[in-house]
């Protein structure tokens, strides 16, 4: 896509209107390689209802989910974590393991309503 819109560098993907859709990409991308790569085999998906609400991964495994959704940003508010929270309330608390936000955020960062802001780099140790 990159090429079809014509950036000559990764500097432009980051700055130009789509970034966080490449950067969403990358971080499934990643998320498939490294559980491929570990022979780990659990459902990925993208998870959206009737009423609009989303979450750009879930990872079901034995039963539990992992919510997440990945932002392109260093600073999460409130706001990043909102849709988590409604989607998490859709399903039963026993049911949803771990709730996650990846971004750019330096080290892994406590949020409210039990979410953690992972910094995409540490992906690889996401574990079920």
């Amino acid at each position: 896509m990159a090429a079809l819109l014509g950036y000559q560098n990764g500097r432009e993907i980051l700055n130009g209107p789509m970034a966080g859709a490449f950067f969403e990409t990358a971080i499934v991308s990643e998320l498939i390689k490294y559980f491929y790569n570990n022979t780990q085999h659990p459902a990925l998906y993208f998870w959206r209802t009737q009423t609009a609400q989303e979450m750009d991964v879930t990872i079901e495994k034995n039963g539990k989910m992992i919510l997440i959704e990945i932002k392109l940003t260093a600073s999460p508010t409130a706001i990043h974590t909102n849709q988590i929270k409604k989607v998490k309330e859709v399903f039963s608390p026993e049911r949803v393991d771990k709730t996650l936000l990846i971004c750019t955020v330096p080290e892994t960062t406590p949020l409210p309503y039990n979410i953690r802001a992972l910094p995409w780099k540490e992906v690889a140790s996401l574990t079920l």
